[in-house]
């Protein structure tokens, strides 16, 4: 089989089946899950005054596909930007050419909570379930960012739906592309959805 001149491939250590259970992180940086981890559980772990939980690809096309987060808890949030305190899906990417598929994917949300904290998602992110989650105390609630940092590439976020949350208003940063390309759907009382 031959590949044209278009063909991207990608070498990275692959992280599977991990589970990240029971800690608790205090005044410090985010529980980070990079590129390449795929059947990963974040379940009933506790931050205080910390970055928050972060699902990210950075890496040049190293995704990170199936995590499960469950039942954590930031208490007080803190991060250099604000909309990111608490929990975050960065599918950005730092390559040399467009990438047209999602580098972060098959994620779930359930039974979380933040004060004082956001929710935030930008770049090639696709089918995400957040649900069963309340937020608190928060200047931001659900930031989704369609543009991207200035320093990475991404294509658009798709199909996150929201269900059954509390106090988690969402916000777009900049407008989708298109109207194929709007992201959230709601199914529930999510307060403060309006789309």
């Amino acid at each position: 089989h031959t590949h044209g001149a278009d063909s991207v491939v990608s070498f990275g250590a692959r992280r599977e089946r991990c589970i990240y259970r029971d800690n608790v992180f205090a005044d410090g940086g985010a529980m980070q899950l990079w590129g390449l981890m795929w059947h990963a559980v974040v379940a009933n772990n506790v931050g205080m005054r910390f970055a928050g939980f972060i699902v990210t690809n950075f890496f040049p096309y190293s995704s990170s596909y199936f995590i499960e987060t469950l039942n954590n808890r930031v208490t007080e949030g803190v991060a250099y930007y604000p909309s990111s305190a608490g929990f975050s899906i960065d599918g950005s990417y730092n390559a040399s050419s467009d990438f047209t598929h999602p580098v972060v994917s098959a994620l779930v949300y359930r039974g979380n909570s933040v004060d004082n904290g956001a929710w935030a998602m930008d770049g090639a992110v696709s089918d995400v379930l957040i649900e069963g989650n309340v937020m608190s105390d928060s200047d931001h609630g659900l930031v989704v960012d369609q543009n991207c940092k200035a320093w990475h590439r991404c294509n658009q976020t798709a199909r996150i739906l929201l269900r059954n949350n509390e106090g988690l208003p969402w916000q777009d940063l900049a407008p989708p592309a298109s109207d194929e390309s709007a992201a959230l759907q709601t199914d529930g009382p999510d307060s403060g959805q309006e789309r």
